[in-house]
């Protein structure tokens, strides 16, 4: 129980605190390499976050569905949507938007500074052992 509510206070702070901004390729295309790197592993971070929450979000909800069935067992019916549906689906917004973050910077990686995927990674990496 306690997870759960830890969960809980997390996916609220981070649904509150991280909506996703869409970047376009124009407003990429000002940016310098190393900004772009940066944004790139931001936007993984965030994506990663995101997925983490879905997962303990989905477990939740597979409890909530139980317990649901009892209380339609015991002639309880409610017909408000769970919030958890509603948290798990912003969640999956904010990830698709990040992932597509990613997909926009990576592009103008390749095209603007001739950056492969090889190099990309490895400037991933080599921010990580700094």
């Amino acid at each position: 129980m306690k997870k759960i509510a830890m969960t809980l206070l997390l996916g609220y702070s981070i649904s509150f605190s991280s909506d996703c901004v869409k970047m376009q390729i124009d407003e990429l295309r000002y940016m310098k390499k190393e900004e772009l790197v940066d944004s790139y592993k931001t936007q993984t971070a965030y994506s990663n976050i995101e997925q983490k929450y879905m997962q303990e979000m989905t477990k939740i909800a597979r409890q909530q569905e139980t317990l649901e069935i009892a209380r339609i067992a015991m002639g309880k019916t409610d017909n408000t949507k769970p919030s958890y549906k509603t948290d798990i689906e912003k969640s999956e917004n904010n990830d698709n938007c990040y992932k597509q973050n990613k997909t926009n910077i990576k592009r103008v990686l390749e095209k603007d500074f001739n950056v492969t995927e090889d190099e990309l990674n490895r400037l991933i990496n080599l921010e990580k052992t700094k």
